[in-house]
């Protein structure tokens, strides 16, 4: 039986996807602000090509290694279930699925190349068990461009390790503010300027790309809304994290930490770091950001 997207939301443990920014005049503000930045070019990266393929074995090892600053101290165990196995279950009376679930570090889910233009990653569910994780789905001409594919690749465990903890978002509107960090930071920490700002423009045009687009469904239009409201509350905590010193930075990492384990919610630590659309410094983060995309 299909399962309708309000039910997945709510078994996933979201309370709500309300659009609470309906009358906020500094969202909209940033969505203009947007608008008018709209013909962002996405670079073509030319001088940072590597002309071979990279191993997915070793991206998991790069990003394994260099991601202790952002995930040490955070449970890296989640459970995994291949789709044909998940599948089997569902079509035999009498298979338990429990002795086909396993427990498995993020960094052991099966990757691949997808030729989608995007990077996603797929899970199972029924009435009685957990999230399970099945793979994750990098995009395919992302391949050459080492740096990129890491930010991506960290972006989708961020949400695998934020949808382990039921109701660690509440609002499904800011479920890619976790993941979207989590890329921006990795690409602050390991890359150089010049490559973070590629990895901020990327970001921004997908997100122009979102914040024009038409919507053909309530569906599309809540998957829309939560990308362009959890960019652009990304991007005020990636300038708070370069605007702090280092004890500050280390308390925010700890605290990003306490969210992907599940003892704090997002909208707690957004609140506490004042995150989002409260007086008019969100367009001047906002601004900052388009600023960094256009000095390459």
């Amino acid at each position: 039986m299909e399962v309708s997207f309000n039910d997945k939301l709510k078994y996933i443990g979201y309370k709500t996807a309300k659009m609470y920014l309906s009358n906020n005049k500094n969202y909209f503000d940033c969505k203009n602000l947007l608008h008018n930045n709209r013909n962002i070019q996405y670079s073509n990266y030319d001088h940072y090509k590597d002309k071979r393929k990279v191993k997915l074995s070793k991206l998991k090892k790069d990003v394994k290694s260099k991601s202790g600053i952002l995930l040490d101290g955070v449970d890296k165990t989640v459970s995994y279930i291949s789709i044909k196995k998940f599948n089997h279950y569902l079509n035999s009376e009498y298979e338990n699925l429990d002795y086909k679930i396993k427990n498995i570090s993020i960094f052991n889910i099966p990757i691949e190349y997808d030729d989608r233009s995007c990077t996603y990653f797929k899970f199972s569910f029924n009435n009685t068990t957990p999230i399970l994780i099945n793979k994750i789905c990098l995009e395919n001409c992302s391949q050459y461009y080492n740096f990129l594919l890491e930010s991506r690749y960290i972006h989708e465990l961020g949400h695998v390790l934020v949808l382990k903890n039921k109701g660690s978002v509440s609002n499904y509107l800011h479920h890619e503010v976790i993941p979207i960090s989590l890329e921006l930071l990795y690409s602050y920490i390991h890359n150089d300027k010049e490559e973070l700002n590629l990895v901020i423009k990327s970001r921004l045009y997908d997100t122009c790309s979102l914040n024009t687009y038409s919507c053909s469904s309530y569906e599309e239009y809540v998957k829309n809304n939560s990308y362009v409201v959890s960019s652009l509350l990304s991007f005020q905590l990636l300038e708070k994290y370069l605007d702090f010193n280092p004890n500050q930075q280390l308390e925010m990492r700890n605290r990003i930490k306490d969210c992907l384990n599940g003892k704090i919610t997002v909208e707690k630590f957004m609140d506490d770091y004042e995150i989002g659309f409260n007086s008019d410094t969100s367009i001047k983060y906002l601004k900052k950001t388009i600023n960094r995309s256009k000095s390459i």
